[in-house]
């Protein structure tokens, strides 16, 4: 009792003084090095980290007077502020917090499922049965889903498939969401389901946050009202908030819910309830697995728990093959996805992906030693440094006293990490990709407060603040994520006003309100000024076609995007004026007179015989425009 207090005293000190060494950047080498090929950014402290310091504060100082009360009030206010925080975290360098979420989320750079959930074909058989050859096809999209297996790009295919059965939602929102990136022709090509299921990511601070629930659940089995400060710490693990959406924040929802059907398992004296819920256990560990190669090492945690648990609680009244029977079960979860996949693909096994992943993910050169270290730093410093402390205290406890002390969950993340970095198999951004690891150190922290029968209240709180002060430090000047792919809708084009007016609707959308024709040597110089009447959903085509005075077409219909593609009509906003200017060439051979422009409007590019219907000015309705005359002369 008397050393634990001072092993949070000590992180609390140490924590501070690594605060303010990262707020004024005095030791770049905690942001990684060159000699590493790897450094994180430095952003300097600005005024817009203050709405994120006042959520903390707020979100601590309630959190304290929710303490004493049921647990359920305290996770409902650490669910409200694990989604304050992590906005607030974009706000640091983002105006617009809901555009960049949703501007990560449908990025291939940043995350990449929504993405190839759209691109891919998935009515062609290839998709499944050839996946481990398609990985190399999303290296120029996604170098995620170059490196991942299907799991997430089918989920993104079955929720826009599903969403494809409601166009009362999908219309609006797409209608909502297109100004956004009205200028991606990647973009346009989605359906509005796939627009729609964009949102899924928008709201990753919500299914994070859903986590707390299994958090406390895992930790209340195992040390009762000790697990009340899980809740509270979950919203301060700064990797949770700073690369949000990135899909590794809603993992350890997953692996939380996998660690509780497996605590299930061992605490029930009903034989079949425990084999049920091992397998339960593995089947989500396995879905895992499914879904990113990175989770690979989550059995490794299960294992070394089983073990451990074992012969520390159950090897005197337990027979010796128990761990072993544990590990059949879970196994049996832990391969159940794969096996289906297996069959469904026609032979693909997880080796077969795990091997074009790893190939191109280990084709990264790292220098091995210091990378034993950084991969270790890194993924402590993206969880923090105060819990970190305090669970390699609690690993340490376990070791020196296997019978009596220490926290089992501590030592078994501790040991599957040992694994991982001595194996050099990690290539940078271990605090987002072992995400999964962290919720496991709370369990092991608030294990030794229970171990330790730790009554004081301050002591705890004490760590707290140091969180918090710590994930501070940490997400006000680390840049972690960057969209680079995605470019911002461009500004409206100029007006054109020396224009003869008109006044034409083409389908109740556009109004022509202006032209000019001026013929400059052989080319004729089309000049269009239109109004957009509402938000054009979809990037039409225009074509002109050059008319001779005999009625004849001189040339070649001009068939074109407006403004050369860089601002469609997707990105003309209602009620908005803007002018378009293109050139036809007049053949060499023209004759002198009065030639005419016949205009229209195609819907798609690939039915050119489809046109909008044209409101003309005597009330009248057509499928082309006659604009004219305009007077061309040889010149001499």
């Amino acid at each position: 009792m008397t050393r634990f207090p001072r092993i949070i005293a000590f992180s609390l000190l140490v924590s501070l003084a690594l605060a303010v060494s990262i707020l004024f950047d005095l030791f770049p080498l905690v942001r990684g090095h060159e000699i590493l090929s790897w450094q994180w950014s430095y952003l300097e402290p600005n005024i817009r980290a203050i709405p994120l310091i006042i959520s903390t504060f707020i979100y601590l100082l309630i959190a304290g007077l929710l303490f004493n009360r049921r647990p359920r009030w305290l996770m409902l206010w650490s669910t409200i502020g694990t989604i304050i925080l992590s906005f607030a975290v974009i706000y640091v360098r983002f105006d617009n917090v809901l555009y960049e979420q949703w501007l990560r989320t449908v990025s291939g750079l940043t995350t990449g499922p929504h993405l190839a959930g759209a691109v891919i074909d998935w009515s062609s058989t290839r998709t499944l049965t050839q996946w481990a050859d398609m990985m190399w096809d999303f290296d120029t999209l996604s170098g995620h889903i170059a490196l991942s297996p299907p799991g997430l790009p089918m989920f993104h295919g079955g929720l826009n498939a599903i969403l494809e059965n409601f166009p009362a939602i999908t219309a609006p929102v797409y209608a909502e969401l297109l100004p956004n990136q009205c200028h991606n022709f990647l973009m346009l090509d989605y359906s509005h389901a796939e627009w729609t299921s964009s949102l899924f990511g928008v709201l990753m601070p919500l299914w994070s946050a859903l986590a707390i629930f299994p958090l406390y659940a895992c930790a209340n089995r195992l040390v009762g009202h000790y697990a009340k400060w899980v809740i509270v710490w979950w919203a301060l693990i700064p990797s949770l908030l700073i690369f949000t959406p990135n899909w590794n924040s809603l993992y350890p929802l997953l692996a939380l819910l996998a660690f509780w059907f497996y605590l299930v398992g061992l605490s029930s004296s009903h034989r079949f309830k425990a084999i049920g819920s091992w397998v339960i256990s593995g089947f989500l560990v396995s879905l895992l697995t499914f879904v990113n190669v990175s989770l690979a090492p989550l059995p490794g945690v299960f294992g070394f728990y089983t073990l451990l648990h074992y012969f520390r609680n159950e090897r005197h009244d337990k027979p010796f093959y128990r761990p072993l029977m544990i590990g059949v079960w879970f196994g049996l979860g832990t391969f159940s996805v794969w096996i289906v996949y297996y069959i469904v693909s026609g032979g693909t096994t997880p080796l077969d992906i795990l091997d074009v992943a790893m190939g191109r993910h280990l084709g990264q050169e790292r220098l091995y030693l210091p990378w034993v270290v950084f991969h270790f730093w890194e993924w402590a410093f993206f969880t923090g440094i105060p819990l970190v402390i305090l669970w390699i205290w609690a690993s340490g406890k376990q070791v020196l006293g296997l019978r009596s002390t220490g926290s089992v969950t501590a030592i078994s993340v501790l040991l599957t990490l040992l694994v991982l970095v001595i194996s050099g198999t990690a290539r940078g951004e271990t605090g987002r990709v072992w995400l999964f690891f962290s919720p496991f150190v709370l369990i092991g922290v608030v294990e030794l407060f229970h171990i330790l029968n730790l009554q004081s209240r301050r002591a705890g709180w004490m760590m707290t603040w140091a969180q918090g002060i710590f994930m501070l430090s940490v997400c006000i000047t680390i840049p972690a994520v960057d969209v680079l792919d995605f470019t911002a809708p461009p500004p409206a084009p100029d007006i054109i006003t020396d224009t003869r007016p008109i006044d034409v609707t083409f389908n109740n959308e556009l109004r022509l309100v202006g032209w000019q024709g001026d013929v400059i040597e052989n080319e004729f110089v089309l000049t269009l000024t239109w109004k957009a009447r509402q938000q054009i959903l979809r990037p039409y085509w225009f074509a002109a076609l050059l008319v001779d005075p005999e009625g004849n077409p001189a040339g070649e219909a001009l068939v074109w995007q407006p403004f050369e593609t860089n601002y469609p009509t997707t990105c003309w906003q209602p009620n908005s004026f803007l002018s378009d200017q293109v050139t036809l060439p007049i053949p060499d051979d023209a004759i002198q007179g009065d030639y005419w422009v016949s205009l229209s409007i195609i819907p798609e590019v690939d039915q050119p015989d489809t046109r909008l219907p044209i409101n003309l000015p005597d009330g009248n309705q057509d499928i082309q425009l006659g604009l004219g005359p305009t007077n061309y002369t040889h010149s001499n």
